[in-house]
């Protein structure tokens, strides 16, 4: 469900504002032509998506081929989307189909030409940027709104908060009965045609409904109508449209975005998806792969496992996790695989604490280089870190 939803809010961020911009061209020229608006809608859509990877394509030939460095990659992470949009934009197509197309392109193929080391810091760096990038928005609403409030007048401001309500509850109420209507005609459909369910149930639409919150490129798109027309006068409305944007943001983030957790363990929808749960999920995966190289050990690898130590401790090693996830099954033995899982996670993060301390001891003695010490310290976050993801829904 979470993927159709960052799916569907792709594409409707992308056509939304194609038809955001028709309606901006409408006004400030005053005509509009449905035929001419319709064939101009399909060409900056095939367009977008052309162009996007076309782009992504250099920059996938520039990783692939040129000798990059993890920060040169991290960079050209940076200018991918922006050179995406910028060459859709210069065409007059759809910029953000093209970010969302050529993007798409290089995540699914992010393996073949990042390394390791560029992937796991790219990460880090993205995440950092999109929460400050996320606070900025905000707080730039914050900035605008009492000026919008001013521009706006007593009578104004009355003015907005009823028409801001009406469309809040107009977007929530449209949005669920599109949701149901879905519903509906898969059932109907189902009729004729073979479906994937023919009986989805009233729940799933009814979560996919309650989760549409409008954000940031509904700001994005009042922010960017221009003060004045062509012909120097005023933009009408503008303050208006504005006020009426934040607070539908604030509505429905307030609204919904806190009450849907609540909607959810109320509602206790089962995942139609996957038959065992995400933590027995969890567990196949890790012991496919742990078969997986103990075979290769034990096989192609065979001669230099018999001579090899540090062979022979990985395969321990790979043995012993292989142990940990027999223990940790659901069954008649699930309070002492619990207790279990709590000692081993307890001692091994006093072990890195410990850890931690000596290799900080040994920083302040002479003959120990600093990348060294910084090298063993990056290993333990990243052991600590692959601890807390092996076990992060297993307390949920």
């Amino acid at each position: 469900m979470v993927t159709m939803l960052e799916g569907e809010s792709l594409m409707n961020d992308a056509s939304g504002l194609i038809v955001f911009r028709f309606a901006l061209a409408a006004i400030t020229t005053g005509t509009f032509v449905f035929s001419q608006a319709l064939t101009s809608f399909v060409i900056l859509v095939v367009m977008g998506v052309v162009t996007g990877l076309a782009v992504a394509m250099i920059f996938y030939a520039i990783h692939r081929w040129l000798p990059t460095t993890t920060n040169i990659d991290i960079v050209l992470t940076f200018l991918t989307p922006y050179a995406m949009y910028s060459v859709a934009e210069e065409f007059n197509f759809s910029g953000v189909l093209a970010v969302v197309s050529g993007g798409l392109f290089l995540s699914a193929r992010r393996h073949s030409f990042l390394t390791h080391r560029s992937r796991l810091q790219s990460v880090n760096v993205w995440q950092a940027v999109a929460f400050v990038l996320n606070a900025f928005v905000f707080m730039l609403i914050g900035l605008e709104f009492p000026v919008v409030i001013g521009n706006l007048g007593p009578q104004g401001l009355n003015a907005g908060i009823k028409y801001s309500l009406i469309i809040a509850f107009i977007l929530i109420i449209t949005r669920l009965a599109s949701t149901y209507g879905a519903l509906f005609f898969t059932m109907f459909i189902s009729r004729y045609i073979t479906t994937a369910d023919s009986r989805p149930g009233w729940k799933a639409p009814l979560l996919f409904g309650w989760a549409g919150m409008r954000g940031v490129v509904s700001l994005a798109a009042a922010l960017s109508i221009p003060v004045l027309l062509p012909s120097g006068d005023p933009f009408p409305n503008r303050s208006l449209i504005l006020f009426i944007t934040f607070s539908v943001i604030l509505v429905t983030l307030v609204l919904q975005g806190l009450t849907l957790p609540l909607l959810i363990k109320k509602v206790n929808m089962a995942d139609p998806d996957y038959t065992i749960s995400f933590e027995q999920q969890k567990q196949l995966v890790r012991k496919k792969l742990s078969n997986l190289s103990l075979e290769l050990l034990q096989g192609k690898y065979s001669k230099q496992l018999e001579d090899n130590g540090m062979l022979k401790s990985l395969k321990l090693k790979i043995e012993a996790d292989m142990e940990l996830l027999n223990d940790w099954k659901k069954g008649d033995n699930q309070t002492r695989a619990d207790a279990f899982y709590h000692d081993y996670r307890t001692i091994l993060a006093d072990l890195m604490n410990e850890q931690r301390t000596l290799l900080k001891n040994l920083n302040k003695k002479e003959g120990i280089n600093d990348d060294i010490i910084r090298q063993q310290l990056d290993l333990l976050d990243l052991e600590e870190e692959k601890l807390r993801q092996h076990f992060t829904n297993s307390e949920e």
